[in-house]
């Protein structure tokens, strides 16, 4: 077995094919950790490529330097929610879409002018800011938590509040390296395409936007209104095929796993028998089953 500094877990079998989150056993993995003093806790997996042993050749590459957003950053972290909030410049509500949100429905408006597209997306989620946050800064655990992210790999480079990370997205396993800054004094977690990762023009020419909390002010305690604002362009090399479908789905594919991710993190918050206070979502909200698009 050869152990390599990273700030993530890739085991790869035979040919170098990763083994990803559906083929490998938390047990396995926590094997894996427990041998170089991680506690048994694995921080990201690549999913299956091609079919293979793991008894045969295994290279696993653990992160046991602290590159990783989780030694040192408030990212996964479960924290006091920021009161008063730092609201930005939202887009007003029409009446029938806060009806909408009353209704359980979400509230999306879409555009697009060439390889240029603007979305946005409003809901309300039955969890604290505090969880909401918590999971949407999990990066690592995006591709445990988001069918359409194959792949989440956290780079060096980054600090308390920035993450560098690269995913692959959706069934074209779109490459993307993008920037995050959390804003824990705002309830925000802001985006950007990272320009600096050699990868720029690859998918997009450009890729910004924030997710934003809020309590929901229209419901009882316990609720968040969820805002999620974006803007992309695409690059001119991608076919029209490729853009059509991110048009169509990417808002949604986006938005729709947040909700019963942190209500059963929500769940298993207040069901917890020993009464231990979790100090992050690590572990939480990881049982859901995933639609991989």
């Amino acid at each position: 077995m050869l152990l390599e500094s990273c700030s993530a877990l890739v085991v790869t079998a035979g040919s170098g094919a990763a083994l990803g989150r559906s083929s490998l056993r938390p047990g396995v993995l926590g094997q894996v950790g427990k041998a170089v003093g991680l506690g048994g806790r694995a921080t990201a997996v690549r999913r299956l490529r091609t079919q293979g042993s793991l008894a045969a050749d295994v290279r696993c590459a653990i992160s046991v330097t602290p590159n990783s957003i989780y030694s040192w950053g408030d990212w996964g972290l479960i924290l006091p929610a920021a009161t008063p909030e730092k609201r930005p410049s939202l887009p007003r509500l029409t009446k029938a879409e806060l009806q909408q949100l009353q209704q359980g429905e979400r509230v999306q408006r879409q555009s697009r002018v060439g390889p240029v597209g603007h979305g946005l997306v409003v809901m309300d989620v039955k969890a604290d800011v505090s969880t909401v946050l918590a999971v949407l800064s999990d990066v690592q655990r995006y591709p445990q938590r988001i069918g359409t992210v194959r792949e989440a790999i956290v780079q060096p480079g980054g600090s308390r509040n920035l993450c560098k990370a690269r995913f692959k997205l959706s069934r074209f396993e779109l490459d993307v390296q993008a920037e995050l800054y959390l804003s824990k004094n705002r309830n925000m977690l802001e985006f950007r395409l990272d320009k600096s990762g050699g990868m720029q023009g690859a998918v997009f020419d450009e890729a910004r936007g924030y997710w934003y909390l809020e309590a929901c002010s229209e419901r009882e305690e316990g609720w968040t209104r969820v805002w999620l604002n974006a803007r992309v362009q695409c690059s001119p090399l991608l076919p029209s095929a490729v853009i059509d479908y991110a048009a169509s789905k990417a808002l949604p594919r986006a938005s729709t796993w947040l909700a019963p991710v942190c209500e059963a993190v929500e769940r298993e918050l207040a069901a917890n028998p020993l009464g231990a206070v979790y100090k992050d979502v690590y572990s939480l909200g990881l049982g859901l089953p995933l639609e991989y698009v």
